[in-house]
C-alpha cells in the first residue's frame, strides 16, 4: 500500500511539472565570480560568492534580495543588496533567455561601511523547465574610503520554484 501511494505521488508530481512551469513564484541563484578591481591605481583580482533570492511579480519581473561575500588577500567584505531582474521572455527547457538586473545596498568591510550599486545583465540557458545555467556581467560601485568601481563576470545556476 505504501509503495502504491509513493508511486502515485511520484506520477502526480511528474505530471504536474509541466503545468507548474509557468507558475513559479520564487527563484534562488548561486553565482561564483572573478572580478578585476582598479583601486588607487592598483589592479586586484577578487573572488566573489553571491546568493540571491527572487520573488516573481510577473512571469518576467523578479524582485531580488541578495548577499555577496568578496574576498582577496588581506581584504574582505559582505554586501546586502535589494534589486530587480527582468527576463526578456519566459524560459522553456533548452531555450536561451536574456535578462537585465540591478540593485542597491550596503557593504561592510573590516572597518568601514558604505553603499553599493550594481547594474548588468546576462544570458540564462534553461537546462530544465525550472533550472538555468547563467552567465552575466555587472558593473558596480562601492562608496567607501577609498571608493571602488568594478566589473563582475559571473557564472552560476538559478532554480525556480
Amino acid at each position: 500500500m505504501k509503495k502504491s501511494a509513493l508511486l502515485l505521488g511520484v506520477a502526480l508530481a511528474m505530471a504536474a511539472g509541466p503545468a507548474m512551469a509557468q507558475t513559479y513564484r520564487h527563484e534562488l541563484s548561486i553565482f561564483g565570480n572573478w572580478t578585476r578591481l582598479k583601486q588607487s591605481g592598483e589592479t586586484i583580482g577578487v573572488s566573489i560568492l553571491n546568493v540571491d533570492y527572487g520573488y516573481y511579480f510577473t512571469p518576467q519581473l523578479v524582485g531580488t534580495l541578495g548577499v555577496s561575500r568578496f574576498s582577496t588577500d588581506g581584504m574582505g567584505s559582505t554586501d546586502a543588496m535589494l534589486g530587480g531582474k527582468y527576463y526578456f521572455g519566459v524560459g522553456r527547457r533548452g531555450s536561451y533567455l536574456w535578462y537585465v538586473d540591478g540593485g542597491i545596498g550596503s557593504t561592510k568591510t573590516a572597518g568601514d561601511r558604505g553603499q553599493r550599486w550594481e547594474l548588468g545583465g546576462g544570458l540564462a540557458y534553461m537546462i530544465t523547465e525550472s533550472t538555468s545555467f547563467n552567465i552575466g556581467i555587472d558593473w558596480y560601485g562601492i562608496k567607501t574610503t577609498p571608493g571602488t568601481l568594478g566589473t563582475i563576470i559571473g557564472m552560476g545556476f538559478t532554480t525556480r520554484f
